[in-house]
């Protein structure tokens, strides 16, 4: 029960720090403390098994994930069930790579190549089998002096970042003192951060002008039995 509560408070962490819960922007910082609970808990083999451990990281995951995605049963509550399955059982497999991992390297390495690894190949898989939303990388978005590293590494190397900064804190809190392992932390923040001073968005050209309409029509009418065309007489209308 207490590694369950444990993991489930990382994926709580994260809920906290998105965007509109505590503040409009999100916490990165938060984001990291989540990861750092996430790895000091994960890293550790389960007394029983090792396929009880991943059973318990699963539903740990699982249900912190569907609370990540609360927002999506204003549309079908039903899209939670399948979070809680498709999206969960690639942290719990995270969590299986990361134990091997974490017996041979620090775990502000062996954190983020596990957590990254395994939400890529969920992020490139195609529903039911993959969920492309919610990665860690996005954490960042309002970080600017390393977000714009992701011209280079993408938001998986944002994602990189945030684990490995969590997974450097869990070195501390084990090891008790700094050492070279928990300063291996600082180099992917550094590398980020070189790119994104060392690149800048790609030029824009001028173009046609365009009008956008979006009419916030709320949830429910988007929802109901309806043909596809009144909600477009009603932008019409609108416009």
């Amino acid at each position: 029960m207490m590694r369950f509560l444990a993991a489930f408070a990382a994926f709580g962490l994260l809920f906290v720090a998105s965007p509109g819960v505590l503040s409009r922007s999100g916490s990165a910082l938060i984001a990291c403390a989540a990861l750092c609970v996430w790895a000091l808990v994960t890293s550790r083999p389960h007394r029983g098994s090792t396929w009880r451990a991943f059973w318990i990281d699963w539903a740990a995951a699982g249900l912190g994930l569907a609370l990540l995605c609360i927002w999506s049963a204003y549309v079908w509550i039903g899209v939670l069930g399948f979070v809680a399955v498709a999206a969960g059982i690639y942290a719990a497999a995270a969590g299986i790579l990361l134990r091997p991992l974490a017996r041979h390297f620090p775990l502000a390495l062996a954190a983020p190549a596990a957590w990254v690894g395994c939400e890529t190949l969920r992020f490139i898989a195609e529903p039911p089998f993959g969920f492309g939303w919610m990665r860690l990388g996005t954490y960042l978005h309002d970080v600017p002096a390393l977000a714009g590293g992701a011209r280079v590494l993408g938001v998986g190397g944002l994602g990189f970042v945030i684990a490995a900064i969590g997974g450097g804190a869990a070195d501390l809190i084990r090891e008790g003192k700094l050492s070279k392992r928990t300063l291996v932390a600082l180099v992917p923040p550094c590398v980020v951060a070189v790119l994104a001073l060392a690149t800048s968005p790609p030029a824009t050209v001028g173009g046609p002008r365009v009008l956008l309409v979006q009419p916030a029509f709320e949830q429910h009418r988007k929802m109901e039995a309806q043909r596809p065309q009144d909600l477009f007489f009603d932008s019409c209308r609108q416009t």
